[in-house]
């Protein structure tokens, strides 16, 4: 189960239920990446990440290949995409 309100993405799956706030993790600065969203403190787009994704990574995949990510920073470009989607 997903949903997103205010910025706060829940899920709910075989792991149990969290919560992840996509908005503390993904930023926009106009000097990085000419002001894509991107994974806070990292130089890594919410595009590449989501790309990687949609190509068949798996979020283990690219945590192994993307060291300095967690597994919330990708949930939280999930959250950043699905808000996005939103009309």
């Amino acid at each position: 189960m997903l949903g997103v309100a205010r910025g706060l993405l829940f899920l709910a799956g075989a792991e149990g239920s969290f919560i992840v706030d996509w908005r503390n993790r993904i930023v926009v600065d106009p000097k990085i990446l000419a002001g894509k969203p991107i994974v806070k403190g990292t130089w890594l787009s919410v595009e590449l990440i989501l790309g990687l994704l949609v190509s068949g990574s798996t979020p283990e995949q690219v945590l192994r290949a993307h060291q300095d990510l967690t597994l919330d920073d990708v949930r939280a470009c999930c959250g950043c995409a699905l808000e996005a989607c939103k009309v």
